[in-house]
């Protein structure tokens, strides 16, 4: 039986491509959320640009809320597995992971109203007077 291994080389162009890529998908989504456009050049999926369309095809959120049980935040899983994606409302934040590689993007406006859209969300789920 014989293994064989792509040299490393090609190793190492994968790696940086894929960097690249993790790099430019987490600009496009912080430019997505402050603008509401999409210009999907780098990325593999399509999202509407309905805030309902784009929470459903997120993988996790994890709620940030404070001691009296309210919201004040949310980490939402956009994309999983060797690249992973979370957006953070609380810190207005776009992270994106590819091994040990990390990219942050910031944005400004949550013009597309996911924050809103999240905090309905947890309100609704878990039926907390706010």
């Amino acid at each position: 039986m014989t293994i064989t291994t792509e040299p490393k080389e090609q190793r190492l162009e994968r790696y940086k491509a894929e960097k690249n890529k993790i790099r430019l998908h987490c600009l496009e989504l912080s430019k997505f959320i402050e603008q509401r456009e999409h210009n999907w050049q780098h990325i593999d999926l399509k999202y509407n640009q309905n805030v309902n369309d784009f929470i459903l095809n997120g993988y996790d959120i994890r709620y940030i809320i404070d001691s009296e049980k309210g919201y004040i935040g949310s980490k939402f899983l956009t994309v999983c597995g060797s690249k992973t994606i979370w957006i953070n409302t609380l810190y207005k934040e776009v992270k994106g992971y590819y091994k040990q590689h990390e990219v942050i993007f910031y944005y400004d406006v949550d013009n597309l109203g996911l924050d809103a859209a999240l905090k309905n969300k947890f309100i609704n789920s878990y039926n907390f007077n706010l």
